[in-house]
């Protein structure tokens, strides 16, 4: 093979073949100029390096490195290594951020939150666009900006109120939270017996109010302290101590009375501030009273409550009566007592009813019976008089008269005093009328043949509300005088004066519906119970009218229940209480 080159031909030997299109030189040959370029993967040329893409990075400033709460803060980013230098933001890693760690715009405009956060601080974070591995951080430290100041009365009167501000500083630009939590405590109590406060009007730059209402008996030492906590820093609440003055009152009922010569009437003193709420009674600054212008004794089981009985002969001047504290002597309070203008000939025989149970509904009537009333018709009429307060009163005759007793006449249990004044002013002996106490569980008193007596044992027993009616008979009273099964799929209700036979089921529990009736008509609307162990084993689920008196009573008897005769009860909301002994039969 001949090569040839630019200064002539060169001759040369030489050994070679081909390989892909390429000469492959097996021996050695002086070349003037060849080029392999182009002879594929065995080629040898010049050598290139690629330019690598630049790096892109993000860092951010920003105007301040601490906000207050509500404030803003500007961040501005700064992208390099690419053309696109659009960020996405977030705070606390929370995209755009929530209420909680503060928000920022897309223009990077962030809004610190207005209750601090924990911890108090925010790290906003912008990522680059055009590489999501790329973003630069900035963090904030979060101040409360604000000062809360509580104001108000330095003391307050026991049972009395109070009103307290929180008025909140924010610093410029700031915008906190303004809500507070009103507490309140104190050396010498706890709870309510500090008293109460609650949240009152709203403000803007300020918190809700606290009223405070001071406790009815101030405690000992006798202040509090009325504290203010913001629910946007709770490091930021205020306080400030209040002197609870005790304010002892003293009360009096009836606070004026006319009373017959040698007659009697009662007084109940009330007493409010104090702990000790005992009273002393004195007539016309005599403690005890006299002969000359009247006595007084208190009550031996009715605490406050004190007797009086006018003198023989009419004073010269006005007579008070005065319930003084013993809690704070200097406080008193004084009834006003007047005589009638001759001997009074109206008495006072029997009431009815004469009693009544404690807690009971009101709008019972009560029928006062005697000698020398005048009637309504034609008018004026003789007034019974309750506790020396004048009623509303209906006398049909000169022997009887009747008022209504309410609920609040026998809310507590003790004795009222009952009189009636004649148009003359003539009033008669005071009669009591006593209100009993509840029973809240019944009593059982056992009894059995080798023991039958049980000593020792009272039963107190209450009028029923229904004695004062215009006609008081056995047909106006509630008694259950006859009981009998019910049969649900006739509605069939089948009165009797036996016992009614209740049938345990083998097991499981069986429903038996019993009706009963009293002529002066039952109500689903009563209490119905059962005789019976403890806990109940036959529970009475349901109670529903069924006519002219009668009441349809539902039972479940399960197969345990006791054997034996049943004692059902039905009380009223006078709380009247009615026994059919032995009504039911458990079989």
């Amino acid at each position: 093979m001949l090569f040839r080159a630019h200064m002539g031909e060169v001759p040369a030997r030489t050994v070679g073949r081909r390989n892909q299109g390429c000469l492959e030189i097996l021996g050695t040959v002086l070349l003037a100029a060849i080029s392999t370029l182009g002879c594929g993967v065995g080629a040898v040329g010049p050598a290139t390096t690629p330019t690598p893409p630049p790096t892109i990075s993000v860092s951010v400033t920003t105007s301040s490195s601490s906000v207050n709460l509500g404030a803003s803060v500007t961040l501005t980013p700064s992208v390099t290594g690419t053309t696109n230098s659009t960020v996405t933001w977030s705070v606390n890693q929370v995209n755009a951020g929530n209420a909680t760690v503060g928000t920022i715009t897309s223009a990077g405009i962030y809004t610190a939150p207005a209750i601090l956060p924990q911890p108090a601080s925010a790290t906003i974070t912008a990522t680059s666009v055009a590489d999501a591995n790329a973003s630069g951080s900035a963090t904030l430290s979060i101040a409360s900006g604000f000062t809360l100041l509580v104001s108000g009365p330095a003391s307050v009167n026991s049972g009395a109120a109070g009103i307290f501000q929180a008025t909140f500083a924010p610093a410029a630009g700031s915008n906190p939270n303004f809500t507070v939590t009103w507490s309140v405590a104190g050396p010498g109590c706890s709870g309510a017996t500090c008293g109460l406060i609650a949240s009152s009007n709203l403000g803007s730059a300020e918190a809700p109010d606290g009223t405070y209402t001071a406790p009815a008996i101030a405690p000992s030492p006798n202040s509090v302290i009325v504290t203010a906590t913001p629910l946007a820093d709770p490091s930021k609440a205020d306080s400030m101590i209040v002197t609870v003055n005790p304010i002892v009152q003293v009360a009096i009922s009836p606070q004026s009375i006319q009373v017959p010569l040698g007659g009697s009437t009662t007084f109940q003193a009330t007493v409010t501030g104090s702990v000790n709420t005992a009273v002393s009674w004195d007539v016309n600054g005599i403690i005890g009273g006299n002969s000359s212008v009247g006595t007084i004794t208190p009550s031996i089981s009715i605490p406050n409550q004190a007797g009086y009985t006018a003198p023989q002969n009419a004073p010269a001047g006005a007579v008070d009566v005065e319930a003084r504290s013993n809690a704070e002597p200097s406080v008193a309070a004084t009834a006003s007592v007047t005589f009638a203008a001759q001997a009074s000939n109206v008495a006072i025989a029997s009431l009815a009813p004469s009693s009544a149970t404690a807690g009971g509904a009101g709008g019972i009537t009560l029928r006062v019976t005697g000698t020398n009333f005048v009637a309504s018709a034609p008018g004026p009429g003789s007034t019974i008089l309750i506790a020396g307060a004048p009623r509303v009163t209906s006398c049909d005759s000169n022997a009887s008269c009747t008022t209504s007793l309410s609920a609040a006449d026998l809310a507590v249990a003790g004795q009222v005093s009952i009189q009636v004044q004649d148009p003359n002013l003539s009033v008669s002996n005071s009669v009591s009328f006593v209100v009993v106490a509840a029973e809240t569980t019944a009593t059982q008193i056992p009894l059995t043949p080798s023991a039958p007596a049980a000593a020792g044992v009272n039963i107190v027993v209450a009028d029923l509300s229904t004695a004062g009616s215009p006609a008081p008979a056995s047909d106006v009273n509630l008694n259950l005088v006859a009981m009998g099964p019910f049969d649900t799929a006739t509605n069939t209700c089948t009165l009797g004066g036996n016992a009614v036979t209740l049938l345990r089921p083998a097991s499981g529990t069986a429903t038996e519906s019993i009706c009963a009736f009293s002529v002066s008509g039952l109500d689903p609307s009563y209490a119905y119970t059962l005789t019976g162990p403890s806990p109940a084993d036959i529970t009475i689920v349901a109670e529903a009218p069924l006519g002219l008196g009668i009441v349809q009573v539902t039972l479940l008897v399960p197969s345990t229940a006791a054997l034996g005769a049943r004692t059902l009860f039905v009380r009223n909301p006078a709380l009247d209480t009615s026994a059919a002994t032995g009504a039911l039969d458990v079989q």
